[in-house]
């Protein structure tokens, strides 16, 4: 294979894949996907016990250009906040992704690279693949109507490697706030009931009934500080 492939290219890398036409951020085949390798994570908040993992970062930078050329207030992609909770023993883990654009024409998505052995499939929302003795299910439960495309990563741009699931909103607009919910079980298993939950205008979460159900609930809110930055709320 060709492993350097993933570190040479954005698309390969990122399942965040933002492209503003060369508003802001440079273009050619390396810079495709918009994530950079300049960019660094700021852990926000986290927890680890033996129930659950989570995590919530600020993964902004990575989709911003040079440190020594930008230019705050002309920043295409305005924030990207992802949170991940994965919960022990139970096969389980819930994404919460938040991402702004600076307009609501540019290209924005998920895209969730797969194992190239067996085709996914898709059935409404859900996208499942199974490789050996393992199934992985992906159920997107935000964006509500979403959009979803099976691609393939090309080597070279002309050689099939990994499957590229590609998530969208199917509505317009200039955020991506995306729930998913990742559950990987036996080859012959099926996905457990997964519910959203969306009683608080200020909260979104997963139940998810798994042998052991479990819940996750995250904030929505990211404030506008004024100054080109913004704070999720946790």
């Amino acid at each position: 294979g060709n492993p350097e492939m993933f570190d040479a290219a954005a698309t390969y890398a990122t399942t965040l894949h933002f492209d503003d036409g060369g508003a802001y951020m440079y273009t050619g085949s390396r810079y495709i996907g918009g994530q950079a390798w300049w960019g660094s994570t700021q852990i926000l908040d986290s927890l680890a016990n033996a129930n659950i993992v989570y995590s919530l970062a600020d993964l902004t930078s990575a989709y911003d250009i040079r440190t020594d050329s930008r230019v705050p207030s002309n920043r295409t992609a305005r924030y990207f906040y992802r949170a991940v909770a994965h919960f022990g023993g139970t096969g389980t883990i819930v994404v919460w992704d938040r991402f702004k654009a600076k307009s609501s024409a540019y290209t924005k998505r998920l895209q969730w690279h797969l194992n190239p052995t067996n085709a996914p499939t898709v059935a409404g929302s859900v996208i499942s693949t199974v490789k050996g003795a393992s199934k992985l299910f992906i159920d997107t439960l935000l964006p509500a109507s979403p959009t979803i495309v099976t691609a393939r990563d090309l080597a070279n741009g002309t050689s099939p490697m990994t499957y590229n699931m590609q998530v969208a909103d199917s509505i317009s607009g200039t955020d991506l706030n995306a729930l998913t919910v990742l559950y990987a079980t036996a080859s012959g298993g099926s996905l457990p009931s997964t519910v959203l939950i969306t009683t608080d205008a200020n909260w979104v979460g997963a139940q998810v009934a798994t042998s052991v159900p479990v819940v996750a609930v995250f904030a929505k809110t990211v404030r506008d500080n004024g100054n080109n930055t913004y704070t999720p709320l946790t």
